[in-house]
């Protein structure tokens, strides 16, 4: 005895083949069954749609589902826009205002400090010394700078790694005059704002003693520009490691991006250059572009039309003299 399935469309008939009459019942119920699908598969689409010999009377067309246009991804903004929508009109009127306010404030106490003899000018000198500055000139350092120095200013006891020891301070005295004192206690707190990109500055078991090793073998700083008077055997051999690993033949090492730029650009351009820079470039380049005396022109932030406008404009005019 054997089991047989039968599978049309979507009916499936599954029946047992046996000797006697019955066989001969389930053979014809097999061929009937393709019979049917042959017939639907002949059949037009338009006909199954609407067949008006149903019994039940014409069949309501199938319409299609509307197409969805495809969903709009949203433009990438660029930092300018996402800065223009955090500092809107009315915040930089309102951070300008507090800002004048800081200004007149100040004005209106140094002059109640002078016409009551309640300090004296703002860096005068003791003894018989001149002040180091003027006190117009110490105004933003005593009155606005002052006022806020702990939100620069905060000193760690610990290494700058991911969590610092930020010392506690107080103050004392004229708070726009005195600088906070210590209290001696510490905050455990997370440093989100270090110039350790690489850990390096943090206590590392491999980094940490070969770091205080050349520390005592040469010092903190050699006090002078590696252009004048500040290499050593150190950075001779950095150099040349740093070559050889890169496969060119010879590099240069500086102790921090800006100096990168500050001091390379000034030994390629000097006066009589022309400088085309980017109003947006970094304070680095701008004050490189300075120290080389070289001429300068700014373009638009990523205007090439406007920067070969000044391009052409230089070529056709020349040379200031």
């Amino acid at each position: 005895m054997a089991s047989t399935t039968t599978t049309t469309g979507t009916e499936t008939v599954q029946g047992r083949r046996h000797q006697g009459p019955e066989a001969g019942v389930w053979l014809e119920r097999k061929r009937s069954l393709g019979d049917q699908a042959e017939a639907k598969a002949a059949v037009p689409a338009s006909s199954l749609l609407h067949n008006p010999g149903d019994a039940g009377g014409p069949r309501p067309r199938l319409a299609a589902a509307p197409r969805q246009p495809p969903a709009k991804v949203p433009a990438r903004r660029t930092h300018q826009e996402e800065f223009a929508e955090v500092l809107n009109p009315m915040r930089q009127s309102l951070i300008y205002l507090g800002w004048v306010l800081l200004m007149q404030i100040g004005r209106v106490r140094d002059f109640l400090d002078r016409f009551f003899g309640l300090h004296a000018a703002g860096s005068a000198g003791k003894g018989g010394v001149p002040p180091i500055v003027s006190d117009s000139q110490d105004f933003y350092t005593r009155r606005l700078y002052m006022r806020i120095v702990d939100i620069f200013n905060r000193p760690i006891t610990s290494a700058p790694g991911a969590w610092i020891d930020v010392a506690e301070r107080r103050r004392e005295g004229d708070p726009c005059r005195e600088h906070p004192t210590p209290t001696g206690r510490t905050r455990r707190c997370l440093n989100l704002g270090s110039y350790n990109y690489l850990g390096f500055a943090a206590n590392d078991a491999y980094c940490t003693p070969k770091v205080v090793e050349e520390l005592r073998r040469s010092g903190a700083s050699t006090c002078s520009p590696g252009a004048d008077a500040g290499r050593t055997e150190g950075h001779v051999e950095m150099e040349q490691v740093v070559a050889g690993f890169l496969g060119v033949e010879k590099a240069f090492v500086y102790g921090m991006g800006f100096a990168t730029n500050a001091f390379t650009i000034p030994t390629l351009c000097s006066k009589g250059c022309l400088v085309l820079s980017d109003e947006m470039n970094h304070k680095s380049i701008v004050d490189g572009v300075k120290l080389s005396g070289a001429s300068v022109k700014v373009f638009r932030h990523n205007d090439v039309r406007h920067l070969e406008y000044l391009l052409r404009k230089s070529i056709v005019e020349g040379q200031s003299r």
